[in-house]
């Protein structure tokens, strides 16, 4: 049932409905869809974040006009804000009995093309608990924060934590599809050379030392939206995984594979002494997607 009235928005800001909307625009990109995850009209889920950040006297979101990106505060919001409803669903589970899902992160792309797949196998073979893939834009994809159980991994992370090697991904660069680049099958490392690099060094895997010093000018990104904007608006350009392609396509950004570098290594990970049977499976299941020559990182054969 659709609330367009929330009575109490306006003297009761910081609630569970608050934060529940806050996640969903996060999860979801846009005020629209995230209004339609947690049921409330567009107006009324713009209203619930307006009086949020009235609340806390602060912008939690940046409006665009292809979607919203939470602010530097808004992720540190949404990151406390997960932890209390994870608490509260922990709570309604130990009342109904029913088994909490197997709470997965990532920072970009999940297991790209494979990540349909996966989730449809894992239904089939692991009916009674569902995988629930959660976006956390951070280094450890939500373990270090205990949002997640396991985290699909690009980079690497201490050893608070263990991890399991699910494969490689080949690397990519993300022009705007205006540029002469685009126009090329393939693309290098010094193709890129002079010009801005878009990306995060704390949770990404485009940095600096991919190329000789001075050799880029890199500029600080927040989240994929922002990432394929600068792109898409000729401001920059970006390297990728290949998992990013197929989750990620975007008009205005073309993806060239970039022919002579590193490939990217990619590994579920849990905190330390936390690894169960299912766990495990998960780890055989994305082995077994990625395939058998790309477990321990070598080169894909397709």
């Amino acid at each position: 049932m659709r609330e367009d009235a929330l009575p109490y928005a306006e003297c009761m800001a910081l609630d569970i409905r608050s934060l529940r909307v806050l996640v969903a625009c996060d999860d979801a990109g846009t005020i629209t869809d995230a209004a339609i995850a947690v049921g409330l009209s567009q107006a009324a889920a713009s209203r619930t974040i307006a009086a949020l950040e009235r609340e806390l006297g602060a912008q939690l979101l940046v409006r665009r006009p292809r979607g919203v990106e939470l602010t530097t505060l808004g992720t540190a919001v949404v990151a406390q804000a997960r932890k209390v409803l994870s608490e509260l669903e922990a709570v309604r589970t130990l009342a109904d009995g029913h088994t909490t899902p197997l709470r997965v992160g990532y920072a970009w792309a999940a297991f790209g093309e494979h990540t349909d797949e996966l989730r449809r196998r894992w239904g089939v073979t692991h009916p009674a608990r569902r995988l629930e893939l959660m976006n956390v834009n951070s280094r450890t994809a939500g373990l270090a924060e205990n949002l997640v159980d396991v985290a699909v991994l690009r980079v690497e992370v201490d050893d608070r934590f263990e991890t399991a090697s699910i494969g490689s991904e080949r690397r990519f660069a993300a022009v705007p599809s205006g540029d002469p680049l685009a126009r090329r099958r393939t693309l290098t490392l010094d193709d890129l050379v002079g010009h801005v690099v878009v990306g995060n060094p704390e949770w990404s895997t485009t940095t600096a030392a991919l190329w000789p010093e001075g050799a880029v000018t890199m500029r600080r990104i927040w989240g994929t939206e922002e990432w394929l904007d600068e792109i898409a608006t000729g401001g920059a350009v970006g390297t990728t995984a290949e998992a990013t392609v197929a989750r990620h396509p975007r008009r205005g950004v073309t993806y060239r594979p970039l022919t002579g570098a590193p490939r990217i290594p990619v590994s579920l990970a849990w905190r330390r002494g936390e690894a169960g049977p299912e766990v495990e499976a998960l780890v055989e299941l994305a082995r077994e997607l990625y395939g058998p020559d790309d477990a321990d990182g070598r080169s894909s054969s397709h």
